[in-house]
């Protein structure tokens, strides 16, 4: 998607509704329709909108990412052992308990 919004009033939008999926679609660009003087709604295609979340689930990947490699640093962490006995603590099973059921 380009950079720069065409701004639209509202007055006329809901009329040529069919105009303005068209100019989204043409112009590969955001439409932002005004109400009042002021952004109501902004129209994008659909390319653009599935690419926006993508982008975005990435974003949130790597904050995750980063907030995991922030904890190692300031010692926010258990080893495989200290996080196996806390959860057979939380789970109430021991870890004979947890191979038997395995087998």
């Amino acid at each position: 998607m380009r950079k720069g919004a065409a701004i639209r009033e509202k007055t006329g939008t809901e009329r040529n509704y069919g105009d303005l999926i068209d100019e989204v679609r043409r112009s590969d660009r955001p439409v932002v329709v005004r109400r009042k003087g002021r952004a109501a709604v902004v129209a994008i295609d659909a390319k653009s909108y599935r690419e926006m979340l993508a982008q975005l689930e990435q974003l949130r990947t790597f904050q995750g990412i980063q907030r995991g490699l922030d904890d190692i640093a300031a010692g926010r962490y258990l080893t495989l052992s200290q996080f196996r006995r806390h959860m057979e603590g939380r789970l109430a099973v021991s870890g004979k308990d947890r191979r038997k059921r395995r087998g």
